[in-house]
This record gives C-alpha cells, sequence and structure tokens, in this order.
C-alpha cells in the first residue's frame, strides 16, 4: 500500500495540484489528501507546504521527488504475477521486462535464456522473515539467521 501513497505523492509533486493528481489516478479528492497525511505521518515530516488553494513541496519533499522508485511505476506494466517461477516463464516466452532476483535467474542467465539489465540509481529494499518451531531456531537454521543478520543488517 505505500508504494501507492508514494506514487500518489509523486503525482501530486509532478503537478503540484491535488485536484489534477486525483484526476489523473482516478480516486478522489479526500482520498489523495488522506494519502499525503498517512506519507507525512509515516515518516514523521511534512512534504507539502500549504498556502491557501497552492501548495509546494518542503526541502524534505523535494528530496522525496528527487529520490522516489516511481520511474519504475511510470513503465507500462503489464501484469503482478505472483512467483519467481511464474516470471521467469512469462519473460522467457515474451518481449517484456520484469523486476527479480538476480539470484533466482541465475541459471537462466547463465543459459542465455535470460538477461539483466542494471538500473542505476535505483535500490530495492527486501523485508526477510523468519518462521520457526516455538522455543527458537535451532543448528543451521540459527546459523543462517545469525548469517543473514550480519549481511543484511536485519533486525530480527
Amino acid at each position: 500500500m505505500f508504494d501507492f501513497r508514494l506514487k500518489v505523492f509523486y503525482v501530486v509533486a509532478k503537478y503540484l495540484s491535488f485536484t489534477k493528481a486525483s484526476q489523473e489516478l482516478l480516486i478522489s479528492q479526500p482520498a489523495i489528501t488522506k494519502h499525503i497525511k498517512e506519507i507525512e505521518t509515516k515518516l514523521a515530516i511534512r512534504i507539502f507546504e500549504r498556502k491557501g488553494n497552492r501548495i509546494s513541496l518542503t526541502p524534505a519533499g523535494k528530496i522525496l521527488f528527487e529520490k522516489a522508485k516511481i520511474s519504475l511505476s511510470d513503465l507500462n506494466v503489464l501484469m503482478h504475477l505472483g512467483s519467481t517461477e511464474s516470471i521467469k516463464t512469462y519473460l522467457h516466452h515474451s518481449d517484456a521486462m520484469g523486476i527479480i532476483s538476480c539470484a533466482a535467474i541465475k541459471k537462466e542467465v547463465e543459459a542465455g535464456i535470460l538477461k539483466t539489465i542494471k538500473i542505476r540509481g535505483i535500490k530495492f529494499k527486501r523485508n526477510f522473515r523468519f518462521v520457526y518451531n516455538q522455543g527458537g531456531p535451532r543448528g543451521l537454521a540459527s546459523k543462517f539467521m545469525a548469517f543473514a543478520k550480519r549481511h543484511y543488517n536485519y533486525k530480527l
């Protein structure tokens, strides 16, 4: 859901207009306002300066606008697929592009089936969750979690 709110922010910032953003995104103006307030609450910063009927970006809003993964959402998204295997199969049989972990397509890249393209300036953040039996992880599972914590700076 936060990704959509970020898209709302991006469109509002692009036009500096809640009305134009609501027209482009096909949602109501109060919904636009709600999404922006939720972003400001979550980030604990103001991203827009409101002066009467006009808005402008705050310094923090300017930084967020410059850094926003929205250039990706400007792409023509054909579909969202629910698994790594379905994405790989679709990409193999189409001329489309997708976003997937390099580790997940290592064999396909080595075989020349798929190819990777680096996108400068874009970083993807992933959250990992661990599930284990009551009493805590043991053995190899414990070692893997320690490895993940060390190398991915993930708070367990």
